[in-house]
């Protein structure tokens, strides 16, 4: 997950075992074919970059933008705890982040639904792309979204990224490490095609900088 403001909204719907791409500003590698042509390719992307090997297909399907939606509501309101959000809520009108009129609940998820790209659904284990995505993001939202459905079915993202997990440090070290491994394979794989070395390589050139 990409980050973006406020960042309250972030953590809560990360909460909600929802595995989203947002969309990008600019070209990924010119993909042209239809969104779920391309998840074959791609899949093999991200398996030979990630190494992890695919233990079932991955089906994916196109949806609308009020589609999307109700899948967002349908989630939040199953899987994120109530108490969860109001408090959250409190806490950002507390602090300023949010003004008294505004309302949170609604807001974020219009925010949400503006942002993004396509997403992975651990329940139905189907990788979805929104239908307004332009031909050229399709791949970079795919290559996300395919390694979290990798994750899955290695590491059972459902119970790694549990909301009812009390522990709410615990539950957002698990969020960032699988959306950061996403990130990763997605960033590895662009650099790949234009010919630039791995994230993993900028490491060992830090290391020799600073002796």
């Amino acid at each position: 997950m990409r980050c973006f403001e406020p960042k309250g909204f972030q953590v809560a719907l990360a909460c909600t075992t929802i595995f989203v791409a947002l969309t990008v500003s600019r070209p990924a590698n010119g993909d042209d074919a239809t969104p779920c042509s391309i998840v074959p390719e791609r899949l093999q992307e991200v398996v030979r970059t990630r190494g992890l090997s695919p233990r079932r297909d991955v089906p994916c399907a196109v949806e609308a933008k009020a589609q999307v939606e109700q899948f967002l509501k349908g989630t939040v309101a199953r899987k994120l705890p109530l108490q969860k959000l109001e408090h959250e809520e409190a806490v950002y009108r507390a602090v300023g982040v949010v003004p008294d009129d505004y309302d949170y609940p609604e807001g974020l998820l219009a925010l949400y639904l503006s942002q993004i790209g396509g997403y992975y659904d651990p329940d139905a284990k189907r990788f979805i792309m929104a239908d307004w995505m332009p031909a050229f993001v399709q791949g970079v939202i795919a290559r996300h979204e395919l390694t979290h459905a990798l994750q899955d079915q290695h590491y059972d993202l459902s119970s790694f990224i549990d909301p009812k997990m009390e522990n709410g440090d615990e539950l957002l070290a698990h969020t960032s490490l699988i959306e950061g491994d996403a990130t990763a394979v997605m960033l590895d794989i662009e650099r790949g095609i234009k010919g630039i070395p791995p994230l993993r390589s900028e490491e060992h050139t830090s290391e020799l900088q600073s002796h």
